[in-house]
């Protein structure tokens, strides 16, 4: 008797880098954005996110695919990425906080020396995907099912 499952060829491989570590990625070119969603229906709160990771909260990682040896595509995470550098850089003050409110206002370089080190040295997960396109949609869809109730 053979057995009819539906095969799923993929693999995934798992690493952490720091946040100043990713901008110079994303700077030199190394990650390119890159995104599979059709529109932006899930909210997504740039300020509450970096909030989260100055107070020491476990994060979603960001999804990768490897494009050659000297490039990887964003698959899942652009938004996240995104508003860390716009952070990191100055051109985003954080904003709507209800706890760390004291951060309310706040650039990156007007933070204190504490919470600037949180970022520097906090660790994201990267997962690095080894899929055909077809899979690596059906994963973006999968990592970004919202639930109602």
């Amino acid at each position: 008797m053979t057995d009819n499952k539906p095969e799923f060829a993929f693999r995934m491989y798992t690493k952490v880098l720091t946040i100043p570590s990713l901008i110079r990625r994303i700077k030199s070119g190394y990650l390119t954005m890159h995104t599979y969603r059709d529109d932006d229906s899930v909210l997504f709160d740039a300020s509450t996110y970096i909030e989260s990771l100055i107070m020491g909260l476990i994060v979603p990682p960001i999804y990768l695919k490897k494009n050659n040896s000297s490039s990887h595509f964003v698959i899942d995470g652009v938004r996240r990425l995104k508003a860390l550098e716009a952070f990191v850089s100055g051109s985003m003050k954080l904003e709507g906080l209800k706890g760390r409110y004291d951060l309310n206002g706040k650039t990156f370089d007007e933070l204190d020396n504490d919470d600037k080190d949180k970022l520097n040295y906090c660790h994201l997960q990267l997962v690095e995907v080894d899929a055909d396109e077809e899979m690596l949609k059906d994963i973006h869809r999968r990592l970004n099912i919202t639930m109602e109730g």
